[in-house]
């Protein structure tokens, strides 16, 4: 912008828009009372053959009308800004930059010339989206065309360097609603045998099409939305540019090959898994359930570095898509001495480094299911606040180490911690799949809700609690 005000001073056009800068740019004023008081102030002039790597020192920068700046032998131009009227002429395998993404400035005047450089414009599609799209004409042809609006469009364009783009784009989308008249739906396909980089943004691959990616080869994506099909040979590669970058929105009768998709999963304010989607998109377009339909259309993917494949961008929150075991790979290490709110449910739950926590109720939900094993290792210890506080619900069959427990026997508590295993192959607890257990502050363990009587067991099971009840009256 400064360049440009700069620019304005030297044609003695509009000085009210060089008094609008002024008041907004201090360095600019500088660079005002500078040029009133200084006849010889001028910008330094670009030009010349270019055949090894260069880098331009000065700011504020001309290419005038009968200035060439050319670039060859393969070298790299690295530029800082300029107003260009000359020309500036990059050859094949050759390189004209700025020092870092996003750095340098360019403007182009009518009549300027450019060959071996991709300039882009930015384009608002709706509401604050943007979309990045290749300048589809020359500058020659720009000039030509004979329309004063879109040239006088073109010649207020700031363009920055965009390494991403390996070229240079314009710093703020378009005032003109599609300056170019085109169909700004790029549609993509083909077969791909060498590496190939999506510089388009808003692209379609259509129903019917198909867009395959051969064994060796490299596919960088910016977004699409699937209508049609995705094929990636193993041994290839589908990725974005960079971590949590590309997008894709696969609509009903998409089918894609050779990708993993991943979808976020939110089961409390806390957790969030991130599980692969454990089906095609064939059988979930196939499984004639609407709602899980409807769900994955509304998914939007981006790329994970991590995962190697696509990751939902949004999670889905609060319900299980999939009917999935959520917690199968879940465990609770519980580190820290105090009060402390379990998930729903995991797959483990231990308490170490001699932590003393206290289970917090929570409004929600009354207990969290252990499906596994519970540990409270040597001067650990887990409690809950009161009788009625939060719950555990022991899954028949898992291991439990250093949890005091009990269960209720003709109106006493007894210890069963040396014959827990004996509990869930017996009779007492029937077909239940999970028993729940409450703090009992009194003994300072917890007890099954489940109580017992003489006929409610094993002889067996009733042989051993008689035996533990009599070691506690002694």
């Amino acid at each position: 912008m400064i360049l440009y005000a700069i620019e304005l001073i030297f044609t003695n056009k509009a000085y009210h828009g060089i008094i609008i800068i002024m008041m907004n740019n201090k360095l600019f004023l500088i660079l005002f009372f500078l040029f009133i008081g200084m006849t010889g102030l001028a910008a330094a002039e670009l030009n010349g053959t270019y055949d090894k790597d260069y880098k331009v020192q000065t700011e504020f920068n001309r290419i005038s009308e009968e200035s060439v700046v050319r670039v060859t032998n393969g070298a790299t131009y690295i530029m800082s800004d300029a107003i260009v009227d000359g020309k500036i002429i990059v050859e094949k395998g050759s390189r004209f930059i700025a020092e870092k993404d996003g750095a340098g400035y360019l403007v182009f005047k009518r009549g300027s010339h450019t060959e071996g450089i991709d300039l882009y414009y930015k384009l608002r599609s709706s509401g604050v989206d943007e979309i990045i799209r290749k300048i589809p004409m020359t500058l020659d042809e720009i000039w030509a065309c004979g329309n004063d609006e879109l040239i006088e469009w073109v010649c207020t364009i700031e363009f920055c360097y965009s390494s991403e783009l390996q070229g240079w784009v314009s710093t703020g989308p378009s005032h003109l609603q599609n300056p170019f008249n085109e169909d700004l739906t790029m549609y993509l396909n083909d077969t791909y045998e060498e590496d190939h980089k999506v510089t388009t943004q808003g692209n379609v691959i259509k129903a019917g099409d198909t867009l395959l990616v051969k064994k060796g080869t490299t596919f960088t994506m910016t977004d699409a939305i699937v209508q049609g099909s995705i094929i990636v040979e193993p041994g290839a590669s589908f990725i974005a540019v960079r971590d949590n970058a590309g997008y894709l929105k696969f609509e009903k009768g998409s089918h894609i090959e050779g990708v993993d998709l991943y979808y976020k999963v939110r089961v409390s304010d806390n957790l969030v898994f991130t599980r692969k989607i454990p089906m095609t998109l064939d059988e979930i377009w196939d499984s004639g359930d609407f709602k899980l339909i409807e769900t994955v259309k509304e998914m939007e993917f981006i790329y994970s570095t991590n995962l190697k494949g696509w990751v939902t961008k949004n999670e889905v929150r609060f319900v299980n898509p999939f009917n999935e075991d959520l917690y199968e790979d879940y465990d609770i290490v519980l580190t820290k001495s105090g009060t402390q709110v379990l998930e729903f449910e995991c797959n483990s739950l231990t308490v170490k480094n001699k932590a003393k926590v206290v289970i917090q109720s929570m409004p929600d939900y009354w207990g969290s299911k252990i499906n596994k094993s519970i540990t409270v290792q040597s001067g650990a210890s887990l409690t809950a606040s009161a009788t009625n506080g939060h719950r555990l619900q022991l899954k028949k069959g898992i291991t439990v180490k250093g949890l005091p427990l009990y269960i209720r026997f003709n109106n006493e508590l007894v210890s069963v911690d040396k014959f827990v295993a004996d509990l869930w192959t017996d009779t007492i607890f029937g077909d239940k799949e999970y028993n729940t257990v409450y703090y009992e502050p009194s003994v300072k363990g917890w007890v099954f809700e489940e109580m017992l009587d003489n006929y409610s067991m094993t002889t067996a099971l009733r042989e051993k609690i008689e035996k533990q009840q009599k070691k506690k009256k002694k």
